[in-house]
């Protein structure tokens, strides 16, 4: 049965890592996407660079995606500092502390972003560029 288990939660992780590399994904065709509407934008064509489009909601949905998968891992650290000190061994009672205290910055770090991508706006006068 405790077979089971690890087998269920490495399914699990690995469920949440593609989640992790999509959203990777999806960010990377934002910049590609944000970095073709610079270039017509120094080219002088704004009309252009408009119609490239608005990468702001294809970042908060991979910020979604990542805070997400992120808590995943927070709560399997937790459940490994559990599980370490039921086993009374104190070099992995440090080391499932110490993963506990780095998932958990992570994670800070991943809220932070999701705040962050949220309070951003798109509204730029006429004359202001967006890029800049």
């Amino acid at each position: 049965m405790e077979a089971q288990k690890e087998l269920d939660l490495l399914n699990s992780s690995l469920n949440w890592l593609v989640l992790i590399v999509s959203g990777v994904l999806l960010s990377y065709y934002a910049t590609e996407r944000q970095r073709e509407a610079l270039c017509l934008s120094l080219a002088g064509d704004r009309e252009g660079a408009e119609a490239v489009g608005n990468v702001l909601p294809i970042r908060r949905l991979v910020s979604i995606f990542i805070l997400l998968a992120l808590t995943f891992f927070f709560q399997v650290s937790l459940k490994g500092e559990e599980q370490a000190c039921l086993g009374g061994d104190p070099a992995a009672i440090r080391s499932a502390g110490r993963n506990r205290w780095a998932a958990l910055l992570v994670l800070a770090a991943g809220v932070l972003r999701l705040f962050d991508v949220f309070e951003s706006k798109k509204q730029f006068s006429q004359d202001e560029d967006p890029f800049f």
